[in-house]
């Protein structure tokens, strides 16, 4: 995630509003994770292989998807919907 906001606020310095290609941005969150895996990875393994946690993590994001989804699709059909008054 940070390289990519690092690589995001460079582009639009530099070269305004064009499209952000992903790919680098992407390769470089990979290659970090890999080498501080050594490093950082005890302090992430019990959190994120936690049962528990994880179950929470997927039905929170699973609520939060579909909250989004109901937005987007208001937002598409172009409306707040139905008012009060008609």
């Amino acid at each position: 995630m940070f390289p990519g906001l690092v690589f995001a606020i460079g582009q639009l310095i530099f070269r305004g509003s064009q499209a952000l290609p992903f790919g680098p941005s992407l390769a470089i969150g990979v290659v970090l994770a890999v080498l501080g895996w050594p490093v950082l990875g005890g302090y992430f393994l019990p959190v994120m292989f936690d049962p528990i946690f994880l179950a929470l993590m997927a039905g929170a994001g699973s609520v939060g998807f579909l909250f989004l989804a109901f937005r987007f699709l208001r937002l598409v059909r172009g409306g707040a919907g139905p008012t009060a008054g008609s």
